[in-house]
């Protein structure tokens, strides 16, 4: 054999050894994906026969979770029916009495816990995490042909022709008309939710809140924003920001302790700026039903995201008895695919004219999509779950944007910013009441 056979001989063996898998691949950063994708060329049938292994795998792990839940309930019910029994045996406790029902308190509590873990993997961490994997499938079949329509768009002239692709016309173009109506919506929508103390408080530091509501004015000042931007730091860990109709922005502190750095926090704020500009939370507003059951169930899907959905068993139970699921709340709230993927452009413009690295959102989404601690991504992926649609329309305005030099990262303010937001986060932690039960 000629040694020109040989070499192209091992170059084709040293290229399938070093291939990676599918398991491999969609383990990647989503922008590490797209780098990769055009020299994958991986067929479509073999993408599609992946595809229906995730998902007869994701019924599985979806079936064996709800077994679990059942099983937790029963042993939650058994608690009770034990506690009543003993309620009933005497008017006072003896020390035999007390210890068995020190002892239930404990089981009942450590029950009671791993049934709303189990109950937050069913509903959204066993989903998002094979959603994620789905979208990334997904963007490995799309993109090769997306960046070469792309490429040939910028080459042709014709970059301002896509969607919304006139870019230096922010601020002037014709989004969201009618966003001044909106501002008493939003006001009644934080009211509703203080009346039913669904929303948590304010965090009572003004260097934090001077911090965020400059940052959002920056951000709408290069945005399709109309109405001033009106922003509140909420006393919670979770991670999560929420645009309310009219211009209102709350921000969760956890949400600025878990930022890498600034330009992934404008990332998220820039993200919501975009659903309020283009008025996508107007949806709640139209008679499609009862338009006050529509409103208390897009409250109670608002308040799940400023909560992570502990608002009590009762409140738990109640969704899973009406059937009230997360993507029919999500519906309500104007958080569609659709919304979603012109939010992702829209917020990747904004981030890009205020100066800020436009990659900030995929950055703070790729790193909380690799998060293992699922309770406290729950939040966040309840309002931005995986959607193929919104993740090409992002990584796609990437491609289109031109390029800034030195586009902004960080700032001392931000690190200053952050380490107050944790500080306060330590030390205003309601200690929880701890019955002491045995290891």
């Amino acid at each position: 054999m000629k040694k020109s056979a040989w070499l192209a001989l091992l170059t084709v063996c040293a290229a399938a050894q070093t291939a990676p898998s599918l398991d491999e691949l969609l383990q990647k950063s989503y922008l590490d994906l797209v780098a990769l994708a055009p020299r994958l060329n991986l067929p479509r049938t073999t993408l599609d026969a992946y595809r229906k292994q995730l998902e007869v795998r994701k019924k599985e792990d979806a079936d064996g979770l709800e077994a679990l839940k059942k099983q937790l309930q029963a042993q939650v019910d058994d608690c009770h029916r034990q506690l009543d029994e003993l309620n009933r045996s005497a008017s006072t406790d003896d020390a035999t009495a007390a210890r068995r029902r020190a002892d239930l308190h404990c089981k009942l509590k450590k029950a009671e816990q791993d049934l709303a873990d189990a109950r937050t993997e069913r509903s959204i961490s066993t989903p998002v995490a094979y959603d994620h994997r789905l979208s990334k499938l997904e963007i490995l079949a799309q993109w090769p042909a997306k960046q070469q329509e792309i490429a040939q768009a910028i080459a042709a002239g014709k970059a301002r022709a896509r969607h919304w692709g006139d870019i230096d016309d922010i601020g002037y173009r014709k989004i969201g008309e009618g966003q001044a109506g909106d501002i008493k919506l939003g006001e009644d929508a934080v009211a509703e939710l203080r009346a039913y103390r669904l929303l948590p408080p304010a965090v009572d530091s003004r260097p934090i809140s001077e911090y965020i509501l400059d940052l959002a004015k920056r951000l709408a000042a290069a945005s399709d924003l109309r109405v001033p931007v009106r922003t509140e730091v909420l006393a919670s860990e979770e991670i999560n920001a929420f645009g309310l109709p009219g211009g209102r922005l709350l921000v969760d502190a956890g949400l600025i302790r878990h930022a890498a750095n600034e330009a992934e926090l404008a990332g998220v704020l820039a993200h919501e700026i975009a659903h309020i500009a283009a008025r996508h939370g107007d949806k709640l507003t139209r008679p499609t039903g009862s338009v006050q059951r529509l409103l208390f169930q897009g409250i109670t899907m608002a308040a799940d995201a400023f909560t992570g959905g502990a608002v009590g068993q009762a409140r738990s139970a109640a969704r899973d008895y009406l059937g009230l699921g997360v993507r029919l709340n999500l519906a309500l709230l104007g958080v569609s695919r659709e919304t979603e993927a012109e939010a992702g452009q829209l917020g990747t413009q904004y981030l890009w004219r205020a100066g800020y690295d436009p990659r900030g959102f995929v950055l703070f989404y790729d790193r909380m999509a690799r998060d293992q601690d699922h309770a406290a991504t729950a939040s966040f992926f309840r309002t931005h779950p995986p959607a193929v649609d919104r993740a090409l329309a992002t990584l796609g305005e990437l491609e289109y944007l031109p390029k800034k030099p030195r586009p902004r990262t960080n700032s001392e303010r931000f690190v200053r910013v952050r380490a107050l937001a944790e500080t306060w986060l330590k030390t205003h932690a309601a200690a929880p009441v701890e019955p002491v039960c045995a290891e």
